[in-house]
Formats: C-alpha cells, sequence, structure tokens
C-alpha cells in the first residue's frame, strides 16, 4: 500500500500540473497517465467487466457506465480545464467569507476525477462536500479511493442518488454545484435535467461548473484539410441553444417546461445563399465554458467537436431555415428540422 504522505503528495503535484498556466501536452498527457495509476493502484478491483460497462438508463438520459466514466480522464484537455475552472470558483468562494463553503458534485463516477486532486489544497475545516453518484458500482470504487487516501477526516458525504431528482438540503444549500454528466452536442447524458433541476434548488450566487454550454449553428470553412482545421476556420452563425442560470431563468421555476417529454428552446435560423459562399458544411458548434476564462474551445476535447449535419454541395446551394429545440428524453437531444 501506498504510504499516506506520498498518496498526499502525488495528488498535489498531478493538482499542480493541471493548474499551470502554460499548456504543454506531452506534460499534461504524463501527468494524466499518472493520476490514473495512482487511482488505479487504490482499489484492486476492475470496472472493466460487464457491470461495469452497463449505462443505467433513466426517463430523462444516461447515466454511463463507471468503466466508461473512467475513460473520461483521458479527455486531456476536458480534465484540466475542469480541474482549473473548479479550483479558481471554490477559490473566489473561499475569498468571499470566513465561513465553510458548500460543493456538491453531481455524478462523480468513479474517481471524482475533477475534485479529488484538488480537496489537499483546501482548509479541511472550510469546505463541506456532497458527492452524488447514481450507479452503486462507481459510488463504492470511489468510497474506496476515500479510505485509502484517507479523506476521513475530511467532511465528505457520499449519496447514492439520481441527481437529476436530487432534494438539497436547505441547511448547507451549494456554493458550487460541478456536473460534467454530458457528451458531445449535450446528447444522451443528464447534463441538462440535471442543471435545471438543481438551479430551481441553489441560491443566486451559487456558481456552476461549467458556467455555460453553448451550441450555435455554424460553417466550415472548405478548402481546408481536416488535420489543419483551427479555431478561426469556423464561422459561427447563431446561437440556438444555451445552458447557463442567466438563459435558463425563464425555465427553471416551471418544472411542466422542461421535465420528461418536454422540448424547450425553440429557435429558427435562416442562412442565405451569400453566406454559404466559402464553406462546404453546416455544422453544430459547442463551446463550454467551465468558469471565468476558463473554456474548451471548438475541437479541444471530445465535447466539443463540431458535428457536421448537412453536407454543402455548390450545385445545390439554397437558402435554408433550420428549426431547432432542445428535447428531454430517455434520450435527450438537441434536435433540428433543415427546410
Amino acid at each position: 500500500m501506498i504510504e499516506q504522505t506520498t498518496i498526499k503528495e502525488e495528488l498535489l503535484r498531478i493538482a499542480s500540473v493541471y493548474l499551470e498556466d502554460t499548456i504543454d501536452y506531452k506534460k499534461l498527457s504524463q501527468i494524466t497517465t499518472d493520476y490514473k495509476a495512482l487511482l488505479q493502484s487504490l482499489n484492486a478491483n476492475d470496472l472493466n467487466t460487464r457491470e461495469g460497462r452497463q449505462h443505467i438508463y433513466m426517463n430523462n438520459g444516461l447515466a454511463i457506465g463507471p468503466f466508461w466514466a473512467a475513460l473520461c480522464l483521458d479527455d486531456i484537455m476536458r480534465t484540466r480545464q475542469f480541474i482549473r475552472g473548479t479550483h479558481k470558483a471554490i477559490s473566489d468562494k473561499l475569498a468571499q467569507t470566513n465561513n465553510t463553503i458548500n460543493i456538491l458534485y453531481a455524478g462523480t463516477g468513479p474517481f471524482a476525477t475533477i475534485l479529488l486532486p484538488l480537496i489537499f489544497k483546501y482548509p479541511k475545516n472550510r469546505i463541506n462536500y456532497t458527492f452524488l453518484e447514481i450507479n452503486p458500482i462507481s459510488l463504492d470504487w470511489l468510497k474506496s479511493l476515500i479510505d485509502a487516501i484517507d479523506f476521513t477526516s475530511y467532511p465528505i458525504n457520499l449519496l447514492l442518488r439520481d441527481a437529476s431528482t436530487y432534494n438539497i438540503d436547505k441547511k448547507h444549500i451549494p456554493d458550487v454545484i460541478v456536473s460534467e454528466t454530458m457528451q458531445n452536442v449535450l446528447d444522451k447524458e443528464q447534463q441538462v435535467p440535471i442543471f435545471l433541476h438543481l438551479m430551481n434548488q441553489a441560491k443566486p450566487d451559487t456558481i456552476f461548473i461549467p458556467e455555460k454550454i453553448s451550441i450555435q449553428l455554424g460553417l466550415k470553412q472548405k478548402g481546408i484539410n481536416d488535420t489543419e482545421l483551427e479555431n478561426k476556420h469556423y464561422q459561427r452563425l447563431k446561437m440556438i441553444l444555451e445552458i447557463s442560470k442567466e438563459s435558463m431563468k425563464p425555465f427553471i421555476q416551471k418544472p411542466e417546461e422542461w421535465q420528461y417529454g418536454q422540448a424547450f428552446g425553440a429557435d429558427q435560423t435562416i442562412i442565405e445563399m451569400e453566406q454559404q459562399a466559402n464553406s462546404n458544411s453546416l455544422l453544430l458548434l459547442t463551446d463550454i465554458q467551465v468558469y471565468s476564462n476558463e473554456i474548451i474551445e471548438i475541437a479541444e476535447s471530445g465535447l466539443t467537436l463540431p458535428r457536421n449535419i448537412l453536407n454543402l454541395a455548390p450545385s445545390d446551394k439554397r437558402k435554408l431555415t433550420i428549426n431547432s429545440r432542445y428535447q428531454i428524453s430517455n434520450k435527450p437531444k438537441l434536435e433540428y428540422e433543415i427546410v
């Protein structure tokens, strides 16, 4: 068994690399490998089993199996930006008060990847942690990690709960809520219903991580090889969905408008022929503002890969009308119709 002092030092080292301002992909890749090796060394069980690969299907989206949730750690920029954004949010909240703050982590997976390397950075008497996880295998894994790391003197409450229906303890309303229960273009998982449900119970100044998820219609510049594509080669046309406290205010107090089977955010976009002149693809583009200036831009992560929804052949360009809305169902997704 690794000595406790060594575990603490290793977690602090891991956190320090993710928190460096300069992006060194080779260094980030190595620290991600080290982080994963440490987590696996602290639990002898294997997630690569039939049970570990099974998703849990709810009427408002799925919770991915623990094996797949663990793989999210390998998405380097996702991991880096969420750790950095969460650290900044917590530091800001601690600086604003001398009181204890409350953090809710909704959908931890088996590793609680975002918060685990950060916990030793804060005084143990300043933060109460609530970790929610719907999958019992993930929660058992996480409990083993918490015990092995010896976080037992830290106020960490582990709960087997569906975050999209969880009722927040009114005595411990979170100052920071973290959830990255999402896939590309907000498909399939419970990110949106979880956020809407928790926003309805949060304080006005509660920080949500991520702060904002934006989906826009966009165009890709023609004549650029896929391996050479950069952010500048995408033209953003119009925001068609934004998930943030500000944009969701009209909905959060009307649960009947966003519960299972409901759609919201209906929008219509018209793209004239002239706008398409230098493009060969109509896309859905995703940007994620984790917190403040910690952003995951287009194609920096699996969460922000552009999705091609229409090839624009030179001989077939015409005015396009796109009707869109977000549907909450057992397979949540951004629905669209191109007319």
